[in-house]
């Protein structure tokens, strides 16, 4: 695709390296997770949305290719719940900027919506797949509750301690469960039942504690999603180890030695100048911003929409239970090669002519 583009040679070059040797990319491609599926799409979808702003007048008349785009949409939803805000959060900025196909697009836009929820009401009913708890969405508000009960509780009156406790599913003081990077040993204990019976009343606890504890609503929110926007964050990123299956599966080292050691091993080391910044998450999401601000700079204003899949999806990053997963962000990194030879084709198209 970005030879069709004409993105520059040395570019292409580089990017063939770059997924043939990255060593993350090895380990996923292996790995038993819907978050790689989910992240090998996102790229799919921006070139989808690429090609659908660069020559609107004929995409919109190619059903082959509105099908395909429809089928691509739904991919992403339905592999990670965040795909369902990336979908539905860039499909209006489709529109606006192709407004004078903008009936045809809202017609996509609704069957791609429509088929989403039909699929998810009546298909998963039949086959019973149950909704996720409504903790997963509640990470950033316990956190700060927690926290605040951690540091504070001799502050808080008898009544306030009562109350933050009765929505959790443990003896004790929740804020004593607190982690300030990761939210799952407070939101795990959720009493789900209860939240959905006093949902208002954990609104109003919520916003009463805001003001006289604002800086600890800060500093926990900071805490847990740094690793998002701080380059020199540090967390695991891959793993190596086959779980217990019924498959009898298990795991064989088919190539031995030193060499592939010091491979395998560079995913859990940060210690190594330029290839930490290779493995960080905080690094490709300023890469990404570089890009786009680079775009803004050449007053390619159009271009801006195919960065809203990935500030969506970085949006929703920060609000997860873990304040640096790279799993949850590797679709920054099977896209930012696709976003650098974008600020190039413009060049390079310029230079032909």
């Amino acid at each position: 695709y970005m030879c069709k583009k004409n993105v520059p040679t040395i570019i292409r070059g580089i990017t063939l390296l770059y997924y043939m040797f990255y060593p993350v990319h090895a380990i996923y491609s292996v790995t038993m997770w819907k978050d790689i599926l989910f992240s090998g799409m996102i790229p799919i979808y921006v070139i989808f949305i690429m090609e659908l702003l660069s020559d609107t007048d004929n995409y919109v008349k190619d059903y082959k290719k509105l099908v395909m785009f429809i089928i691509i949409s739904l991919l992403v939803m339905f592999l990670r719940n965040n795909g369902v805000y990336i979908v539905l959060l860039t499909l209006p900025f489709i529109i606006i900027v192709s407004k004078k196909h903008w009936k045809k697009l809202i017609t996509i836009s609704g069957i791609i919506v429509v088929s989403f929820f039909s699929i998810k009401t009546v298909i998963f009913n039949v086959l019973d797949v149950k909704d996720g708890s409504v903790r997963e969405m509640l990470s950033i508000p316990l956190q700060q509750i927690a926290r605040v009960q951690k540091y504070h509780t001799n502050e808080l009156d008898e009544a306030t301690n009562k109350t933050i406790n009765s929505y959790f599913k443990y003896d004790g003081n929740i804020g004593d469960k607190y982690c300030p990077t990761l939210s799952d040993p407070v939101k795990d204990l959720l009493d789900d039942e209860y939240f959905e019976q006093n949902k208002t009343e954990f609104i109003k606890l919520w916003g009463e504690l805001l003001i006289p504890y604002f800086k600890d609503y800060v500093e926990s929110f900071i805490s847990n999603s740094y690793g998002y926007y701080y380059p020199e964050a540090v967390n695991w990123i891959t793993c190596k180890d086959m779980e217990e299956n019924r498959y009898g599966i298990k795991f064989s080292q088919l190539i031995d030695g030193k060499l592939i050691s010091k491979i395998s091993s560079l995913t859990d080391r940060r210690d190594i100048p330029m290839v930490s910044m290779c493995l960080s998450v905080g690094m490709a999401f300023w890469l990404i911003l570089l890009s786009l601000g680079y775009e803004i700079y050449m007053n390619r204003y159009k271009n801006i929409v195919i960065y809203i899949p990935i500030l969506v999806l970085w949006l929703t990053l920060i609000a997860s239970p873990v304040f640096c997963e790279y799993r949850y962000a590797y679709s920054m990194f099977t896209i930012l090669p696709l976003y650098i030879g974008t600020n190039l084709i413009e060049k390079a198209r310029l230079k032909d002519e």
